[in-house]
């Protein structure tokens, strides 16, 4: 694949359909046009809501193009994202990576090596893995795949890829947060009090801090509980931070 010194205008295009997005589908749109045009044949982009946000799944394939129907029906249907160690992988990293380094890169688990080999039988080529980041702990990451044997990327390519994938990925997320409930807010002694239940201290550990009573402290846990729909501390902090209220 060979770029040529203009396509980096796309870039500044891309930036601009993002700005002037405002809904899901002209976001996807733009995506696949400017992946198409820079001759990405297979596109894959995976959204990892953090822990304790309202729309926490095991993760969401937001957009998918030119990989097999068969492998994606594969994909759920006999749970290969439960040993799929590209998307672990993809966690852990901070830099992107060919999927065909995968287990160069990441020691295997039980049923991984079987998963890979079915990857390279069922979608042609190498690809790229480039991990995104967003507010909150709201990552993800593209799978861009060539779709021919024999290519590569260069490096100049891959950070061209990396800047296009965080583009979209950070457009995504606001439009997300544009979606979520934003009504909720804990009061000064609310957020107080949750912050001291992150650290693990005790009804009593927070009162004697607060100088106030254990009951009043379960009190504040109680409205807290009722603020966030959640009826567990561990749960609390984790919705109170998916939606950066203890930042």
């Amino acid at each position: 694949m060979s770029y040529q010194s203009w396509d980096w205008n796309r870039i500044k295009l891309l930036e601009a359909a993002c700005s002037a997005t405002y809904n899901y589908s002209t976001l996807l749109r733009a995506s696949a046009d400017h992946f198409r045009a820079t001759g990405i044949e297979i596109v894959s982009y995976r959204h990892h809501p953090p822990l304790g946000a309202i729309d926490r799944t095991n993760g969401v394939f937001i957009y998918t193009e030119g990989l097999p129907d068969a492998w994606k029906k594969r994909y759920y249907a006999e749970k290969f994202y439960k040993i799929d160690p590209v998307s672990r992988l993809a966690a852990e990293r901070s830099t992107s990576f060919l999927w065909s380094d995968t287990s160069s890169l990441i020691k295997l688990r039980e049923g991984e090596a079987w998963y890979l080999e079915q990857l390279a039988n069922n979608i042609p080529g190498d690809g790229l893995i480039a991990p995104v980041y967003g507010p909150h702990g709201r990552d993800g990451y593209f799978l861009l795949g060539l779709g021919k044997p024999d290519e590569t990327f260069t490096h100049l390519e891959i950070k061209f890829l990396e800047h296009s994938c965080q583009a979209i990925h950070s457009k995504y997320c606001e439009l997300v947060f544009d979606k979520l409930p934003s009504n909720t807010k804990l009061s000064p002694r609310e957020t107080a009090v949750l912050k001291l239940v992150s650290i693990g201290s005790s009804s009593s550990s927070i009162a004697d801090e607060l100088n106030i009573t254990a009951n009043t402290v379960d009190t504040y846990i109680q409205r807290i509980f009722h603020k966030l729909d959640v009826d567990h501390r561990v749960t609390a902090v984790l919705r109170a931070q998916a939606i950066g209220l203890l930042n």
